[in-house]
C-alpha cells in the first residue's frame, strides 16, 4: 500500500493498480479504530498548515465517522 496525496503521484499509483490511501484516510482508520478521540482537531491542524485536501471530501468524510 502506499499513502499518497499528491495527484500525479496517485494517478500513477491508480494506473499499477496499487492500492492507495490518503492522509485524510490514515486518519479516518485511526478514529474508526479508537487511536484517536477525534478525528476533526488533526484534520484541521493539518489544513491549517497548508495541506490541500479538499474541503468537501474532509467533510463528507468526516459526515460518515459523525464529526
Amino acid at each position: 500500500m502506499a499513502i499518497l496525496d499528491d495527484g500525479e503521484v496517485r494517478s500513477c499509483a491508480q494506473s499499477l493498480d496499487l492500492p492507495i490511501i490518503g492522509t485524510l484516510g490514515i486518519i479516518l482508520r485511526a478514529r474508526k479504530q479508537d487511536l484517536l478521540p477525534a478525528a476533526r482537531p488533526l484534520v484541521d491542524q493539518i489544513l491549517a498548515a497548508g495541506s490541500h485536501i479538499n474541503r468537501e471530501l474532509v467533510e463528507g468524510a468526516l459526515a460518515k465517522i459523525g464529526e
